[in-house]
C-alpha cells in the first residue's frame, strides 16, 4: 500500500485547489512519487533495475500528463548512482520535508545527491557533493528524456541522422552529407551560459547552472552539454569531466543546480537561496565578495575576465565600465590564485585572501601581457584563442574533416598581403606540419641582428610543439607543454594551457636581399606518433617577429642613414667643438661610433667616442637646414633628442629644441653629405639605424 504525505495540509485546506493532485510525495515500493501541485509529477527509483537504471535515479517525469523520461533509463550521476565507485554498489534513499519544501537524499559511496523541490513550482533543484573522486574520474548529472517529445536542441550534437558513420572513436559521427555531429559540439564556454536544455510542443525542459564555483576547468571551460539520438535527449551537466580540463576534480564542495521546466520559454532566474535552510553536506553559508577598482593597461579591444581559483571553488567576474571595475560576491573564503585573462589568455596573477567579509582592492595594473613587445609583424592577437585564424569560426562546433572546413593545408602565408583567415590555427604532424610556410622580407636595418620568434599555443595535443626551420636555419627541439592527456583539437575545444615558445633566430640566418623573402616553415614535433587529425598536434594563438632593435636603448652604435646606408660621423675624425657631422662610409673609427644616455623625460644625449663631445643643433637654431656639429655637452635643449621606432627597425631622431628631425641634405647618398635639421616629413633620408 502506497502512503502519501500532502505537505501544507492546513494551508491547501484553506486555498482552492486545482483538479491536479495536491502538492506532496508518495512511496511505494518501487519509488517515491513526488507532485509539485503545478503539474509536474516525477518519481525517485527505490529499486535497482541493472545498467542505468539505479536508485536515486529520476525513472518518470510527467508534465501536464505527458511522460518526458526515457522508461529503459534513468537520469542520474553518470551511469548511475551504484556505478560511482569501485567495490560500492550500496545506494541509501530517504525523503521528508524541511521547512515545507520536500527532500529527498541519495547516498552511494561518498557522494550525496539532493533532489528539492518547492510547493507548486516546476523545478527541481539539485545539489551534489562528494568527498571522493569516482572511479571513472569524472562527475556528470545526466538527463535521459525522451527527444519524440523534446526534439529541440542545439544542431551540432544531434546524431539522429539515420545513415551517419563514426568518425572518431564511436562518439564523434559523419552524416551522409560530409558533416560532423557530436555530443563534443556547440558546447559554449562556461562563462557564456546559464542555462542549456531541449524544447518540444509547450514545453521546456533546462539545467540552470548557479555560479560553477564546485565545477573544475575554468571560465573558458567547454563541456558536453547535449546530445540527441533517434530516442534520447540527453541534457548534461558537468562538473569535472577530464576532456581537456585544466584543473584537478574539485572535492568537499556542494554543487547547486536546477531542473526547470516551461512553457516552452527560456528559464528565468532562479532563486535557490532558501537551500541555507536545507540541511545539505557541504553547504556554505557564510562567504566574503572580492571588487576591484579597475584594471590599467589593457586593451580595450578585448574583454577580460578576472578568475579566482583554488582546491575547493572557482569564481570569475567580467569587467565594466571605463575604467573596467569588477565584483566577485559570495564567495567561499580562502586563499585564491587571481588571474587576469585578456580573452582567454592569462595576463597577470595575483593571490588574494577572502574573508567573511567585503575586500576591495586598488586599480592592478597588468604587466605581463606579451602583445606590448614591438613586432617585425605578428599573425593572430595575444588573447588565448585561435578563432580569427582560418576556420577558426568552426573550431568548436565541427570536426577538422568535416566538409564544410576549409583545407587545412593552406597556401604559404605572406606577411603584409595575407590575414589572420590564411593562417592555420592547427598544426598535426601528419596533416600539414613542414608544409605551412611564412613568408616575409626584412629591411636593412632588421636583417642586421638577431630578432626573437615566439609561438604562442592554447593547446597541445600528444606533447606536440613548434620546431621552425627559417631558410636554412633549424631551431632547437623544446620541451613539450604541460597539458590534458586527452583528445582536445578535434572535440570541439581548443583550450588547455596556454604555453609559449621563444626562438632567437640569428642574424645569419636571414636573406641577405631585402627584396627576397624569407621563408619560415613550421613543424610540429612529438615523441609520439598518430594519424591523420589524431596524429600530435598544437593549436595557435598568436605568432610573432619580435624586434631586437626597434626599441630605444642606451649603449654605443653606430648611426646608419637609411636611405645612403652610411654613417654619422665627425668630419676628419676633429675633437674639437662645433667640428661638422656628416655622413660617411663606415670604417668602424670611434669618430663614428656614439654613446646613447637618456637624460629623462624621454630624450637623449648622442655623444661621440672620439670626442666626448655631444651631438647638437649649432647654434641652438629652429630653423630648417640649420647645421649639425659636436659640442662639450652641457645639458641644453639643443644637445637632446627624441629618438622613435617608425617601423622595420629604422628610427627618427627629433630635437628637443627645434622640434625637427636629423636630415641627410638634400637626400645625398654618397661620403661627405651633410647633416642637417629639417622639419620631419617621415623620408628614407630622415630615418637612422643602430648598430
Amino acid at each position: 500500500m502506497a502512503a502519501r504525505v500532502a505537505v501544507g495540509l492546513v494551508a491547501m485546506l484553506l486555498t482552492p485547489q486545482s483538479a491536479e493532485a495536491a502538492f506532496g510525495y508518495t512511496t511505494s515500493t518501487s519509488a517515491y512519487t513526488i507532485d509539485t501541485g503545478a503539474g509536474l509529477v516525477f518519481k525517485i527509483r527505490r529499486e535497482d533495475g541493472g545498467s542505468t537504471t539505479s536508485v536515486g535515479d529520476i525513472m518518470s517525469l510527467v508534465y501536464d500528463g505527458v511522460e518526458y523520461q526515457r522508461s529503459d533509463k534513468g537520469s542520474h550521476i553518470n551511469s548511475g548512482f551504484d556505478w560511482l565507485y569501485t567495490d560500492i554498489s550500496a545506494v541509501s534513499l530517504s525523503i521528508g520535508t524541511v521547512n515545507g519544501n520536500i527532500k529527498v537524499t541519495v547516498v552511494g559511496g561518498s557522494l550525496t545527491h539532493y533532489y528539492i523541490v518547492r510547493p507548486n513550482v516546476n523545478y527541481i533543484y539539485m545539489a551534489t557533493h562528494t568527498s571522493g573522486n569516482t572511479n571513472s574520474g569524472l562527475l556528470r548529472y545526466i538527463l535521459r528524456l525522451r527527444s519524440d517529445k523534446l526534439p529541440n536542441s542545439p544542431v551540432p550534437s544531434d546524431i539522429s541522422v539515420s545513415g551517419q558513420v563514426n568518425l572518431e572513436s564511436g562518439d564523434i559521427k559523419k552524416l551522409p552529407n560530409g558533416q560532423s555531429r557530436s555530443k563534443h559540439y556547440g558546447n559554449a564556454r562556461l562563462k557564456d551560459w546559464m542555462y542549456h536544455g531541449a524544447t518540444g510542443t509547450d514545453v521546456g525542459m533546462f539545467i540552470v547552472r548557479d555560479n560553477g564555483e564546485g565545477m573544475a576547468g575554468g571560465p573558458f571551460y567547454r563541456c558536453i552539454q547535449n546530445q540527441k539520438t533517434s530516442d534520447t535527449q540527453e541534457i548534461t551537466y558537468v562538473f569535472s569531466y577530464g576532456m581537456s580540463q585544466t584543473e584537478s576534480f574539485r572535492v568537499g564542495t556542494l554543487n547547486t543546480y536546477t531542473l526547470v521546466i516551461t512553457g516552452g520559454g527560456t528559464p528565468g532566474t532562479v532563486d535557490n537561496s532558501f537551500l541555507s535552510g536545507m540541511d545539505l553536506v557541504g553547504y556554505v553559508s557564510t562567504r566574503g565578495r572580492v571588487t576591484g577598482n579597475g584594471l590599467s593597461g589593457r586593451d580595450t579591444n578585448f574583454e577580460y575576465t578576472v578568475g579566482f581559483a583554488n582546491s575547493v571553488a572557482q569564481y570569475f567576474a567580467t569587467p565594466w565600465g571605463n575604467n573596467a571595475q569588477w565584483n566577485s560576491p559570495n564567495m567561499i573564503p580562502g586563499t585564491y590564485k587571481m588571474t587576469i585573462y585578456k580573452n582567454e589568455l592569462e595576463v597577470q596573477t595575483g593571490e588574494v585572501e577572502v574573508l567573511a567579509q567585503t575586500k576591495i582592492l586598488n586599480t592592478i595594473t597588468i604587466t605581463q601581457d606579451p602583445s606590448v613587445a614591438t613586432p617585425i609583424w605578428r599573425i593572430g592577437d595575444w588573447d588565448g584563442s585561435p578563432e580569427e585564424f582560418l576556420n577558426g569560426d568552426k573550431l568548436t562546433y565541427m570536426h577538422p574533416a568535416d566538409i564544410r572546413m576549409s583545407n587545412w593545408k593552406a597556401p604559404a602565408y605572406v606577411v603584409g598581403t595575407s590575414g589572420p583567415r590564411d593562417m592555420p590555427p592547427y598544426i598535426w604532424q601528419a596533416v600539414n606540419s613542414g608544409s605551412t610556410e611564412i613568408r616575409f622580407k626584412l629591411s636593412k636595418a632588421l636583417m642586421r641582428r638577431s630578432h626573437v620568434l615566439r609561438f604562442g599555443l592554447t593547446h597541445s595535443y600528444a606533447g606536440a610543439r613548434p620546431r621552425p626551420v627559417v631558410n636554412s636555419w633549424w631551431g632547437a627541439i623544446r620541451a613539450a607543454p604541460s597539458q590534458p592527456k586527452s583528445r582536445s583539437l578535434t572535440v570541439g575545444t581548443y583550450r588547455g594551457n596556454s604555453y609559449r615558445y621563444d626562438f632567437t633566430v640569428p642574424q645569419s640566418a636571414w636573406k641577405t636581399d631585402p627584396d627576397e623573402e624569407n621563408v619560415l616553415i613550421m613543424h610540429a614535433v612529438s615523441g609520439s606518433s598518430g594519424s591523420g587529425y589524431l596524429s600530435p598536434a598544437f593549436s595557435i594563438d598568436c605568432i610573432d617577429l619580435v624586434c631586437s632593435n626597434c626599441d630605444v636603448s642606451e649603449g654605443t652604435f653606430s648611426i646608419v642613414a637609411r636611405q645612403s646606408e652610411l654613417v654619422a660621423g665627425v668630419a676628419s675624425g676633429s675633437t674639437q667643438n662645433t667640428a661638422n657631422v656628416e655622413q660617411q662610409t663606415n670604417t668602424g673609427a670611434d669618430s663614428q661610433r656614439w654613446t646613447i644616455a637618456s637624460v629623462g623625460s624621454g630624450y637623449y644625449s648622442i655623444i661621440n667616442v672620439n670626442s666626448g663631445l655631444a651631438l647638437e643643433v649649432t647654434g641652438g637654431s629652429t630653423a630648417n637646414v640649420a647645421n649639425i656639429v659636436q659640442y662639450s655637452y652641457w645639458g641644453g635643449a639643443a644637445q637632446q633628442w627624441a629618438i622613435a621606432h617608425v617601423g622595420e627597425g629604422y628610427f627618427s631622431i627629433i630635437n628637443r629644441n627645434s622640434g625637427k628631425g636629423l636630415d641627410v641634405a638634400s637626400s645625398s647618398t654618397t661620403t661627405g653629405g651633410n647633416i642637417q635639421q629639417y622639419d620631419y616629413v617621415s623620408g628614407v633620408n630622415q630615418q637612422w639605424y643602430f648598430e
